[in-house]
């Protein structure tokens, strides 16, 4: 184990040798002695002691108390003073320094060893407290967070970076103002102070939620967070963390996603306008192919007694109906037999795909079914068309089309007539 190390300064070299005996006799290491103020100042600097022995009174322009003093800022070592006499104006002074103890000159080993370990040990306990807290600090700066620690009274005694980032203060600039002066903020009509709330009430208070943060440069930042109360173990309230965050990017997701919402049910108001208006249009096409097949069907029986097949069911004229787009509906079983589908398969598919104009494909816009059904137009097709059947194989058809009209006269279909020319 190391033995601690103590550095001696006293101007009486027969009492600074007693001194070094008595601790070296009780296991201590003595690196270096001093009699005089400047030469205990470049000493320490040197050997670094672990516990300095200072007189209070030296000879020379520096006395003891300035030494000690100089050394502390410097080095932080731990300082014990000795002294023969000492008026109250020299004993205020070397309060100021801090010491970790004094003894009266003349003193024995054993109070000598009960200030030196009572010295060290204090030392220890406040360097592992100052480490402590550095690290605590360092941790609580890396937090993206903001933080203002407060006392009782609502004063603020610690600001994080990012708490000086989001106000505008510094925390030197900030160390003693009240709380409300720093975090300012616009909060909705009648909503209270969270740091006095959390104050009186000793709960965790969280910021209203429409909480923007003044900043000292006039920026506006929307936060959210808290104020917790500081407890003691007593119990009582010793203080308020304010803990806070800024949340710009968080309304702007949030606005996005408000937009795409209200984008996405209007697009569902729209498409479902448009399914009921084509479900309507489809039942009364649907109502229309009835009437007109039940009249179809009455014909045929009229002229059926004259062995006379005739209409939508005559064996070789094929009948299709289309919706307002020009999509394939229903079809007889003579379009069935003409076209070699069958009605399940063939519903929905654009009339185009097995009819064609003129030489060759033809494009929707070369159709005459589209002045069937945009204009209202019934078909006279001069010429012959291209049937394409399902084999392959096409032939030479002759076709017409009327507009199937809803009770408003609006165009909802097409019934298509044709048969092999």
């Amino acid at each position: 184990m190391t033995r601690p190390r103590i550095m001696v300064v006293e101007d009486e070299s027969i009492i600074a040798m007693d001194i070094r005996r008595m601790l070296e006799a009780q296991g201590y290491s003595v690196p270096a002695t001093a009699s005089s103020g400047e030469e205990a100042i470049a000493q320490a600097s040197k050997v670094k002691p672990d516990l300095i022995l200072m007189d209070i009174v030296l000879k020379g322009e520096m006395d003891g108390i300035e030494a000690a003093e100089e050394i502390r800022a410097g080095l932080g070592t731990p300082i014990i003073y000795l002294t023969a006499y000492a008026d109250d104006e020299t004993l205020q002074r070397a309060r100021v320094t801090e010491p970790f103890g004094y003894l009266v000159k003349p003193f024995e080993a054993r109070e000598l060893r009960s200030a030196i370990e009572m010295a060290l040990y204090k030392a220890a306990t406040e360097r592992e407290l100052k480490e402590n807290r550095q690290w605590l600090i360092t941790t609580i700066n890396s937090i993206g967070n903001g933080l203002i620690a407060t006392d009782t009274d609502g004063t603020v005694i610690f600001m994080n970076h990012a708490a000086e980032s989001l106000t505008g203060w510094t925390q030197a600039e900030a160390s003693g103002k009240d709380v409300a002066e720093v975090f300012v903020t616009s909060d909705r009509p009648g909503a209270e102070d969270p740091v006095r709330s959390a104050l009186r009430d000793g709960v965790r208070i969280p910021l209203d939620d429409q909480t923007v943060l003044t900043a000292r440069d006039g920026r506006e930042i929307p936060v959210d967070g808290n104020a917790a109360p500081i407890v003691a173990d007593t119990g009582s309230v010793i203080g308020v963390v304010l803990a806070f965050r800024d949340i710009t990017e968080q309304k702007a997701v949030e606005e996005e996603l408000r937009k795409y919402r209200e984008h996405l049910e209007e697009l569902v108001r729209e498409r479902t306008a448009e399914l009921e208006q084509a479900n309507q249009q489809l039942q009364q096409l649907l109502q229309y192919i009835e009437i007109t097949e039940r009249k179809a069907v009455e014909e045929w029986l009229d002229v059926a007694s004259e062995g006379e097949p005739h209409g939508a069911f005559a064996t070789d004229e094929g009948v299709i109906t289309t919706d307002a787009r020009g999509a394939i509906v229903l079809m007889n079983p003579a379009a069935e037999h003409l076209t070699g589908y069958r009605r399940e398969e063939i519903a929905g598919t654009p009339l185009e795909q097995i009819f064609s104009f003129g030489s060759g494909d033809a494009d929707a816009h070369e159709s005459p079914f589209v002045g069937a059904l945009t204009q209202g137009l019934p078909v006279e097709y001069p010429g012959t068309v291209v049937l394409r059947r399902k084999d392959g194989s096409t032939c030479s058809v002759r076709i017409t089309g009327e507009p199937i009209r809803d009770a408003q006269e609006t165009v909802i279909g097409m019934i298509c007539t044709f048969h092999e020319a």
